[in-house]
């Protein structure tokens, strides 16, 4: 099971207190470890003011960084899409320093995060309507800060050195990885577009209520200049593919058609099963390093196993065409 990529930060009730005196929260009734990040640490903060997220980011995270994640979180936000919004201290400052780490103070949005067995036809439909507003707004943002495109970051060394850390665990694996890295990759780097992107939108970032109707989407700090395409792929596949890692046509096609109907722009779908397998390769290069630590068989990885099932003639093909059934004709 893949968990942290980062050792939880652990804060105490005088420095929680503190945060809530400088950031006129009111007083802190209850606070707790909350959410299944691998990377910040974050914590509920329950208080007579209302209920926050207290963020604190990963030691190596950079203030500009943090600047573009809130820049696009009060972009949204000021125009009515459901995210949190942060919140400033009493001086006016945004970004905090504790515990040796940068934080920041969120609102916290009412309900649960969505799990992914109830991944079904409403919920998805939910999501590609809202997923297409999303992109509308993001479409020609120029956010504050800066950040490192994902995918270039990959092809400067981050992949070489996962397949380098896979062929010595396994040799197979670590070739066949590579094989398709090697087909897909030059298909999207260098990036053609730099559009804000959420980065890592799948069912856990997703806010629901108790009748799993969508409330809003969470966790923007992998937000970054980057590719539509694969953000949009990225989507279909987290909110399309149950447990057995083999995705579920219907489900995308729902997801397509919704995201389409509410005016989110075309995607190019000739090459949609190969963005699909570009984001294996990547959230593979990101998770296999837990399961190394924890000592788990890179056989279990879930993007290993969605990898092999999408990369057959066959099934890319009947990936294309829902998809550009989906988008095309809206069937």
């Amino acid at each position: 099971m893949v968990t942290r990529l980062n050792r939880l930060a652990v804060v105490g009730a005088a420095e929680v207190n503190s945060v809530a005196s400088t950031y006129g929260l009111g007083h802190v009734r209850e606070f707790r470890e909350c959410g299944e990040g691998m990377v910040n640490s974050n914590y509920r903060l329950d208080t007579d003011g209302g209920t926050y997220l207290l963020r604190l980011y990963a030691a190596d995270r950079r203030r500009e960084e943090i600047d573009l994640e809130l820049s696009v979180l009060r972009h949204l936000g000021d125009a009515g899409f459901p995210v949190p919004r942060y919140v400033c201290a009493r001086n006016g400052e945004r970004v905090g320093e504790l515990a040796g780490r940068l934080f920041t103070v969120l609102t916290y949005l009412p309900g649960r995060t969505l799990t992914q067995d109830e991944l079904a036809h409403d919920i998805v439909t939910q999501v590609g309507s809202a997923y297409a507003r999303m992109r509308l707004l993001l479409n020609g943002f120029v956010p504050d800060g800066r950040k490192d495109n994902a995918e270039e970051q990959l092809c400067g060394g981050l992949m070489d050195d996962a397949l380098k850390r896979l062929e010595a665990e396994d040799a197979e694996v670590a070739a066949e990885v590579g094989d398709v890295w090697s087909e897909v990759s030059p298909l999207f780097t260098p990036p053609t577009e730099r559009q804000v992107v959420h980065g890592d939108l799948y069912f856990a970032n997703t806010v629901v209520d108790e009748h799993c109707n969508l409330v809003g989407f969470i966790d923007f700090d992998d937000a970054y200049l980057g590719s539509s395409l694969l953000d949009l792929a990225l989507v279909v596949m987290e909110f399309s593919t149950p447990a057995d890692n083999v995705i579920d046509l219907d489900l995308a096609a729902a997801l397509l058609r919704a995201y389409v109907a509410a005016g989110g722009p075309r995607p190019d779908t000739d090459v949609f099963p190969e963005a699909l397998l570009f984001l294996c390769c990547k959230f593979l290069c990101y998770t296999a390093q837990i399961q190394q630590r924890q000592g788990e068989p890179i056989e279990q990885n879930d993007y290993l196993r969605r990898m092999r099932h999408l990369r057959t003639r066959e099934v890319r093909e009947m990936v294309r065409h829902r998809v550009e059934r989906a988008v095309v004709t809206g069937r």
